[in-house]
């Protein structure tokens, strides 16, 4: 397996081994709690594999994290799993499934430059081009997963 890949299934097995835990608490303010940080993450890898499949079938996708913010998108992602553990198993299944399609990316499209759009707390802080590759695994590794996995930290 591709050391990138990896570490990304090292960062995604931190995050499931954090949620796992549970025993978690109310957030504290407007921050989202437990289901909504997984629901987030399951929404947004899976729409990390719906543009790597899109650049294999020869397309020209563009990435936008938007639907990973919206909160009636979270809710029926939260509803269809019925639950805190249920949306861990999806969480599962999908980061097995994005990490499969990422490994079937050619070499040659790891570098492909992909639009990319990311909202945080109802704001716009990247609307760019982005080698996928280097966003998709790279960032999600070392920026992505850490910090919601430090977020179900903080709810104990």
């Amino acid at each position: 397996m591709d050391a990138e890949l990896q570490a990304l299934g090292e960062a995604q097995a931190a995050f499931l081994s954090e949620a796992d835990a549970g025993g978690f608490g109310p957030p504290v303010g407007a921050h989202w709690d437990a289901e909504h940080i997984v629901a987030h993450l399951i929404v947004n890898e899976r729409l990390i594999e719906q543009v790597t499949a899109a650049l294999m079938a020869g397309e020209e996708p563009d990435y936008d994290n938007a639907p990973g913010q919206d909160g009636f998108v979270l809710a029926s992602t939260i509803a269809a799993a019925d639950g805190l553990t249920g949306l861990i198993d999806v969480a599962r299944t999908t980061f097995e499934q994005e990490r499969s399609t990422l490994a079937d990316l050619p070499a040659e499209l790891r570098d492909r430059e992909v639009h990319v759009c990311i909202w945080h707390e109802g704001e716009r802080v990247l609307d760019a081009p982005r080698p996928w590759w280097a966003f998709a695994v790279g960032a999600s590794t070392a920026f992505h997963l850490p910090a919601h996995t430090e977020q179900l930290r903080a709810l104990r």
